[in-house]
């Protein structure tokens, strides 16, 4: 996996490997809710799939963290804006609608896009611009969103700065590729286990009892750290040589594969619309992988 990741490919292999290692954590709901069934609050199932990672990897990399002192800014920022971001997001899914947090995250490669020019002086073609249309209607029509008709509540600010955080970490990530992707891997998951733990203080969730919460320990090492970390390991990773809003709709696999998941696991029959929305997701990004006409100075 290390070897894997340890050099740089082409933006179509690349563009592929984000698709892919995104649609695994379309599956996350899956353990998560396994975890939620045995008594444990959904934040608390968020901290356990967050904290088991994060003592994982401070074990193996808290060495080479000290020996890359110049790099800790970028590893507190990232760190700090991803975890914000995810922390965020879970939190609008408890209080408020799923399917507007959910789009409201969503619009992810629309501020990427934004900050990648500003901060990385890229400047994405027409084909990015359709793209990012793309994969905005398509995300609506997979969640059964009309945003014409859609009404903002004060709530709904968590999904929509979700994915401002989540942008902001990834051009921070894109702008120091010389920085150690594991290290910021194990700096995202830190910072997303304190804010979780300190959004658990602020709510006053309860605490699950002894064995719900060895239970979720268990299940969050397992998944958690087998299953979605090499994942997330791989989306930092190309995330310092890809241009941030790229890696946004290319993660739109995520969305996919969670609503046909549940269609098969839960039996949630998708509409004529929303296979639509799979379909024009699914477009959007083929454009990115194979006709993304960023400007070089961007995809170098």
């Amino acid at each position: 996996m290390i070897a894997l990741l340890s050099k740089q490919h082409s933006q179509r292999t690349a563009s592929i490997m984000v698709f892919a290692a995104s649609s695994m954590w379309g599956l996350l709901w899956v353990p998560m809710r396994l975890t939620e069934s045995m008594g444990v609050a959904p934040l608390w199932v968020q901290f356990w799939f967050t904290s088991m990672p994060a003592l994982f990897l401070a074990g193996l990399y808290s060495p080479s963290l000290m020996r890359q002192r110049a790099f800790w800014p970028v590893y507190l920022i990232s760190g700090i804006c991803i975890g914000m971001g995810y922390t965020l997001y879970a939190v609008g899914l408890l209080v408020g609608s799923v399917s507007k947090t959910t789009v409201l995250f969503y619009l992810t490669p629309i501020w990427s896009t934004l900050l990648g020019m500003i901060f990385l002086g890229e400047s994405p073609g027409i084909r990015r611009l359709g793209a990012i249309a793309m994969a905005t209607l398509g995300c609506c029509l997979v969640m059964r969103i009309n945003p014409i008709e859609m009404q903002l509540e004060k709530v709904d600010l968590l999904g929509l700065l979700s994915g401002v955080f989540w942008g902001m970490g990834t051009v921070a990530l894109r702008r120091y590729p010389e920085a150690d992707y594991k290290n910021a891997t194990m700096a995202q998951y830190v910072c997303g286990t304190l804010i979780t733990g300190a959004a658990i203080l602020i709510l006053g969730t309860d605490t699950p009892d002894i064995a719900a919460n060895g239970k979720a320990a268990l299940v969050g090492a397992v998944f958690g750290i087998l299953v979605f970390m090499s994942s997330f390991l791989m989306i930092i990773r190309i995330m310092q040589y890809m241009s941030p809003g790229r890696v946004g709709i290319l993660m739109l696999s995520e969305a996919l594969v969670a609503v046909i998941s549940a269609m098969f696991f839960l039996g949630e029959l998708l509409s004529f619309d929303q296979w639509i929305g799979v379909f024009v997701i699914l477009s959007a990004g083929v454009v990115v992988a194979f006709n993304d006409d960023t400007s070089e100075k961007s995809e170098a």
